[in-house]
């Protein structure tokens, strides 16, 4: 029948789906995948939602259902919304998934066996029928276990951007040459990430963070088509390490992963709430936003906060940054990457986010359940230290104790005898430095004219005083100037 369709999204959507109305007239609606279209199709482009900018300048991300348009909403994850004669029925939207708290093993054994299983058959499914593939190696340990999973006979290649051949690049290349797999280093410049801001924000879309982007440029170098797909570790910490379970609420003590104490902040919304609300009107915030414009961030927050309460109570504060995905900015990494070349991540698989929704939060916490769903993987990595956090990923915590320590001592001592060796060991840029650069300032002078229409959201404060007499950190001030590259450009695609 014309105009008749079912529009299907994902479990978390982690491929998002946004509508917008065509306006009274046609009656008519457009669906896409990239809220810029939609909005550029319903002709809202340029009817920005102020509550919006801010909760994305100081949020990282846009509140569940709303957009940076005013006429834009995301659709409902893990739904199916008929729609007839051009026109959804709200009344016919279908829930397939709903990740409810429900333990379905009956101790971590099992959920390990379940989660080791879950991780081979991805990889395995991705790599079925293909003979080469690439692999988005780091030196830590997510990426590491995905190499490792990879079956015998497939080429291999690991891609590693980075801005020197540092502590990260020598430990991906070991990891590399263990598992058998070719090793190329990209090197970044320091403005690298200013550079294709804009190539970077279409991408991805004016409400989502353009840095999370890291292949861009490398992938046309390294010639990423060659491959048959691109393998990583994204996520892996956010599903089984329970990244999102916030520090302030982690009380544990002694050899007890999981204090009373700690249970008890996961199931207490009152706490959640205050802490929320204690990041949106931080003095930073009220510096350069005004009360009312804060006030309805929280209001949106918090809607969003008792939508997911309803299926995640004792997880609260873990799953508003997960359901849907898009409250989770590093997902813009994915996003932009499979835009640009066939980028897989395992740990994106429906069997994997199921059990992340089924397994208590305490067997997440210090690695536990990702240790052992792994360690047939690291076995032949063994030896292998965490480029980063310095902790030995076969082994369990306890082990590690001791392990860390030491390779943290070892650092110390190499960098205090080493001093001219002073520079970034880790995989990303230090942003401090980024935001200091010619071309930021540049970027900034060249968009201060079109800061007229945001002026009032922050305040009237001048453009260049957003980044120069603020204390707003380096991520928040590319936030900024990313909102007003878009407002420079009336169609950002």
């Amino acid at each position: 029948m014309i105009g008749t369709a079912e529009i299907v999204t994902d479990m978390l959507s982690f491929i998002p789906v946004y509508s917008a109305s065509l306006g009274i007239v046609s009656n008519g609606l457009v669906f896409g995948t990239h809220v810029d279209t939609v909005a550029e199709v319903a002709k809202d482009k340029s009817d920005l939602d102020q509550i919006s900018l801010v909760d994305f300048i100081i949020n990282k991300t846009v509140s569940y259902p709303y957009t940076l348009y005013q006429g834009v909403r995301q659709v409902t994850p893990a739904s199916v919304t008929l729609v007839e004669n051009g026109i959804a029925d709200r009344a016919k939207e279908m829930n397939y998934w709903t990740p409810v708290e429900e333990n379905t093993f009956s101790s971590i054994d099992d959920a390990t066996y379940a989660v080791r299983c879950a991780l081979r058959t991805s990889v395995l499914d991705i790599c079925e029928d293909v003979n080469d593939v690439g692999v988005l190696l780091s030196g830590g340990e997510d990426s590491r276990a995905v190499l490792a999973a990879i079956p015998d006979g497939i080429k291999k290649t690991g891609y590693l951007f980075i801005d020197s051949y540092n502590r990260e690049a020598r430990t991906a290349k070991r990891i590399a040459d263990i598992y058998g797999s070719d090793f190329m280093v990209g090197y970044r410049s320091p403005t690298h990430y200013l550079d294709q801001i804009q190539e970077c924000i279409r991408l991805v879309g004016l409400q989502n963070e353009f840095t999370h982007v890291h292949a861009y440029g490398f992938h046309k170098k390294f010639r990423f088509e060659k491959h048959d797909a691109i393998l990583g570790g994204l996520k892996s910490d956010t599903f089984l390490k329970g990244y999102y379970i916030p520090l302030w609420q982690f009380n544990a003590t002694g050899s007890r992963i999981f204090s009373a104490k700690f249970k008890r902040y996961l199931g207490n919304r009152k706490s959640v709430i205050r802490h929320l609300k204690e990041e949106i009107f931080k003095i930073e915030n009220r510096v350069i936003f005004s009360c009312d414009l804060l006030e309805n961030v929280a209001e949106r927050q918090l809607r969003h906060l008792h939508r997911v309460a309803k299926f995640r109570h004792s997880t609260l504060a873990e799953w508003i940054k997960i359901w849907p995905i898009s409250q989770d900015q590093e997902i813009n990494n994915f996003n932009g990457h499979r835009r640009l070349f066939r980028n897989c991540e395992p740990f994106l698989s429906s069997d994997i986010v199921k059990l992340a929704a089924s397994v208590p939060p305490e067997w997440k916490i210090g690695r536990r359940l990702f240790q052992r769903a792994t360690k047939p993987l690291l076995r032949r990595s063994w030896f292998v230290p965490h480029a980063g956090e310095g902790h030995f990923p076969y082994f369990s915590g306890k082990p590690n104790i001791a392990l860390r320590f030491f390779c943290t001592k070892y650092r110390e001592i190499y960098r205090k005898s080493h001093p001219s060796k002073h520079y970034n060991q880790g995989p990303w840029p230090d942003w401090d430095a980024v935001v200091k650069t010619k071309q930021m300032d540049n970027l900034i002078e060249e968009h201060e004219a079109y800061y007229g229409s945001l002026k009032a959201i922050f305040n009237n404060l001048p453009f260049s005083n957003l980044f120069n007499k603020t204390s707003l950190d380096s991520a928040t001030k590319l936030r900024i100037l990313q909102v007003a590259i878009g407002v420079k450009s009336a169609s950002v695609i």
